[in-house]
Formats: C-alpha cells, structure tokens, sequence
C-alpha cells in the first residue's frame, strides 16, 4: 500500500473521531481531554470535517503511476502478436 494512501487513512480516521466526540451522546468525554475542552466543539467539528476531506484527497490523489500507462496490441496481419506499453 502508497504510503500518501496510509496518511489519507489516518486523516480520515482522526477526523471521524473529532466529528465523533462532538455530537451530543460524547460531549462528555471533552471535558476529560484538557487540550481539547479549551476548544468550542464548533471549531472541532469544522476540524474534523475539513480533516476527512483532505484525507480523502491524499488518498485519491496517491493512487499508483501505472494507471497512466495503456498496453496497446501489436498486429501482424489480423493477429495480435504483443503489446506494447504506451504512456
């Protein structure tokens, strides 16, 4: 697996915790993180949203090279005796 893949995972994961421990059944557990009770549950909300589009992003955009790359048949005749790989 692309490791820019493996980054857009995470993202996508830590955004979906943030959207997560902001809805109201979780909201309780703000209060127990010191860093994350300073913050309005707003700004997190918005942090995790933005947070799993760009994961998403990443992990569209790190897909491989090679899908770039087409195999065109050789003909000699009516018969295919290869291909060629073109860019």
């Amino acid at each position: 697996m692309d490791m820019k893949k493996v980054i857009g995972y995470l993202l996508v994961a830590v955004g979906l915790i943030l959207l997560v421990i902001t809805s109201k059944p979780f909201q309780s557990y703000l209060t127990q993180v010191p860093f994350i009770s300073e913050q309005p549950a707003m700004y997190l909300m918005v942090a995790g949203a933005v947070l799993i589009i760009v994961g998403i992003f990443i992990g569209i955009k790190g897909g491989s090279s090679s899908k770039k790359e087409r195999e065109v048949p050789i003909f000699k005749g009516k018969d295919v005796v290869g291909y060629r790989v073109t860019k």
